[in-house]
């Protein structure tokens, strides 16, 4: 099967103190069928520099969460620029979600794939959409 994997799902794989929020089953998708926006490194990578800011992670423990995170094995969806200005930006303003979200609401829509996702404003807006959601 297939997953549009939002940034926030990925955190309890790489921050320890997150590990109790891992949707059940994630980590074996993570070997197969994850897709992801262009933007979705950059976001992890963010995610991981604010928990080391936090004092959440150790300068060994963001090493090894960048280690991890170079490890999984995502597909890149190359349309993510291309209904930037339209799709995307039309779930963004019915949302009221950030347009990196949206993105990956865009994707999991275009692909009719579940979203796997931690985050609850994105998750209500997938179910506005009717769109699945991956581990419920």
């Amino acid at each position: 099967m297939s997953i549009v994997l939002d940034a926030s799902a990925i955190a309890p794989v790489l921050i320890a103190d997150e590990a109790d929020d891992l949707l059940p089953g994630l980590s074996d998708e993570l070997t197969v069928g994850v897709i992801v926006p262009g933007h979705w490194r950059m976001e992890v990578v963010n995610l991981l520099l604010s928990a080391s800011r936090r004092g959440r992670l150790t300068e060994a423990d963001l090493a090894d969460a960048m280690e991890t995170l170079a490890s999984i094995v995502v597909s890149v969806d190359s349309l993510t620029d291309d209904k930037l200005s339209g799709a995307t930006w039309q779930l963004a303003c019915q949302h009221s979600l950030s347009i990196y979200d949206a993105a990956y609401l865009e994707l999991a829509a275009r692909l009719n794939v579940p979203l796997a996702s931690a985050d609850r404003r994105l998750l209500a807006a997938a179910d506005q959409a009717g769109l699945p959601r991956f581990g419920r």
